[in-house]
């Protein structure tokens, strides 16, 4: 291409989404994710020459949410990873969205093609963050504070590497620029990070209540600085 920019139309789709707003009551917000239904499963019987977009049936013994390895800056095709959801839409979404389907049918609208995942809130708005060295759960499960639920919450699109399932603990805990786990014999003085087994995914509120603002080209301010927003997580020039 010589360097040049070439123009090029493309059909592309989009296969998952947040929708996020603030409100009086809720300031650690209200977060919704839509994926489209045929992620990672579709009917056979309705639509037999269909397969879904992330995840193939006929590989069996490829590992879920596993990513991919980076090779002097390449990341490598092989071997290949699933799409797999660590926490199940919830009974309780799926009647809506077949109703929410229907009504979209009838309408002649494409949001018929996506499905509600889940929707996370703060059940006690006024609730502290609890501090990472504080013990479990309430160091992962009151995280960015309100007390949300559910406790976890991702889109398997935009997250897939999120869903690790069995982690350590530290790995969802807001540590104080640590490493997990520690680096053996660590200097005299240095907190101890809590590395016990814990079945772990991650989270909107938890996620972004850990956005900051970068206030020099290295420093960021830390956790609930940004109003749960990564948009302000800008290096300074």
């Amino acid at each position: 291409m010589n360097g040049k920019q070439v123009d090029k139309d493309v059909r592309v789709g989009l296969v998952g989404m947040h929708i996020a707003h603030k409100s009086k009551s809720s300031p650690q917000w209200i977060w919704s994710t839509f994926e489209q239904v045929d992620n990672l499963d579709v009917d056979p019987v309705a639509h037999p020459k269909l397969k879904p977009s992330f995840f193939d049936p006929g590989c069996p013994t490829c590992v879920p949410n596993l990513e991919p390895a980076k090779i002097k800056g390449v990341w490598q095709p092989s071997p290949k990873t699933q799409a797999a959801r660590a926490v199940p839409i919830p009974d309780d979404k799926r009647d809506p969205n077949v109703e929410a389907e229907a009504a979209l049918a009838k309408a002649g609208s494409p949001l018929q093609y996506y499905q509600l995942i889940d929707t996370q809130w703060p059940t006690d708005p006024t609730a502290a963050p609890t501090p990472w060295n504080a013990g479990l759960p309430g160091a992962i499960t009151n995280k960015p504070g309100g007390n949300p639920t559910p406790v976890y919450l991702t889109n398997i699109t935009m997250e897939t590497y999120f869903q690790k399932g069995v982690q350590p603990a530290c790995q969802q805990e807001e540590l104080p620029n640590l490493t997990c786990p520690p680096a053996p014999n660590p200097p005299l003085g240095t907190p101890v990070v809590d590395t016990t087994p814990v079945f772990a995914t991650e989270s909107c509120m938890g996620c972004h209540s850990s956005a900051g603002i970068y206030t020099s080209t290295t420093t960021q301010s830390g956790q609930l600085t940004a109003d749960f927003s990564w948009l302000f997580s800008q290096k300074a020039e």
